[in-house]
């Protein structure tokens, strides 16, 4: 039995042609639904999204979904820290500042409902 990435990479080969040295990668213009179809559905659920059509424009949508995932999206397993935060030694400042903040505000809406119960 071929494994599923096996079987991927063999459907890439049969519609592309065997890779080729002296060909450059960026001559190709990939048909993604033709080499790995979206789910049934995709379209009608995301019709903003569409499939990268070249190397370049693919290259561009994982450089920028790397950027997100590792410098803007908090990771709930790194205290709602980004990976650079952590990676980059400014997790304990980011939760020292976020703790005050906190305190802060329980502050703050101690003495309003004080101030609104009074």
């Amino acid at each position: 039995m071929m494994s599923w990435s096996a079987c991927l990479r063999r459907s890439v080969t049969d519609k592309l042609g065997p890779p080729v040295s002296a060909r450059p990668v960026v001559s190709y213009t990939i048909n993604w639904d033709v080499i790995l179809p979206p789910p049934v559905g995709w379209v009608d659920v995301h019709p903003e999204i569409t499939p990268p059509s070249n190397f370049h424009q693919l290259q561009d949508t994982t450089s920028a979904f790397v950027d997100h995932y590792n410098n803007h999206r908090y990771h709930e397993s790194l205290a709602n820290l980004t990976p650079a935060d952590v990676y980059h030694g400014r997790g304990a400042k980011i939760l020292k500042i976020r703790e005050e903040i906190k305190k802060q505000t329980i502050r703050r809406r101690r003495l309003q409902h004080q101030t609104a119960a009074a």
